[in-house]
């Protein structure tokens, strides 16, 4: 795992990385722990799911709507196995726009495990 002198130069200029990374237009996201709690959201992000207030929260009381959906499991599966997974057209009950209503929506997405420097699962 490269330090964060060697990051920095693979990456760029952390403000330019971060302008960059708010500005993408897909949506984006990073969770850590076993309750995979958001660390990370860019602007697409926060659109898709109508809401600002994720830092900090797991993702399971973010959006408790998912509940039984199968998406909690794949988050708790990655972590566990470390590999990513791809899904195609996952049909997700889902509050897209933060009214509280519940609509049927189909999302393309990866997850993908965040190595730790010793090559563990630090989140994703």
């Amino acid at each position: 795992m490269p330090d964060d002198e060697d990051l920095f130069s693979a990456t760029g200029e952390p403000d330019t990385v971060l302008r960059v990374f708010e500005a993408l237009p897909f949506a984006l996201g990073a969770w850590q722990g076993h309750d995979h709690v958001y660390v990370a959201t860019n602007a697409a992000y926060r659109a898709l799911l109508g809401r600002g207030d994720l830092l900090g929260r797991p993702v399971r009381e973010a959006v408790p709507e998912l509940e039984g959906q199968q998406f909690f499991e794949l988050l708790d599966r990655v972590a566990a196995t470390g590999v990513a997974e791809t899904a195609k057209e996952w049909r997700m009950q889902i509050d897209t726009d933060g009214s509280g209503v519940v609509r049927e929506r189909y999302f393309d997405f990866t997850v993908a495990p965040c190595r730790d420097p010793g090559c563990g699962v630090a989140g994703l």
